[in-house]
């Protein structure tokens, strides 16, 4: 994508805005198994192959160069069958900031895990 991302997203209705930068985190989405709170929730559990199955964008935020994205995923690991149950599923939260450039950048992910089955 060229530059003036921003501009081609302020021309879109909120919703079409809304699903291209989903889209974009979409595509980004196994750099958040990098993050620190991501991956000490993944060191807690006895699964293995983790994958971002969902990802949620709640609003998009257009200021100045950048588009600010606040979204929930979900992570899902698979159980060891040798091992006890110590949980395979992570919840977390993350703000992505999209540049002119639609380059995307994951700040602020919180990550727990989620027994709630």
């Amino acid at each position: 994508m060229s530059r003036n991302y921003i501009s081609h997203l302020r021309s879109l209705s909120k919703a079409a805005a809304k699903s291209e930068v989903t889209d974009l985190i979409c595509a980004k989405r196994f750099e958040l198994l990098d993050a620190d709170d991501v991956n000490s929730a993944m060191a807690t559990t006895n699964a293995t192959d983790f994958d971002v199955d969902d990802v949620e964008v709640s609003d998009v935020n257009i200021e100045g160069n950048e588009a600010e994205a606040e979204f929930v995923f979900v992570v899902n690991g698979d159980q060891d069958p040798d091992k006890p149950w110590s949980g395979n599923k992570i919840k977390g939260s993350a703000l992505a900031i999209v540049d002119d450039e639609a380059e995307v950048r994951f700040r602020d992910v919180e990550a727990e895990l989620d027994f709630d089955e």
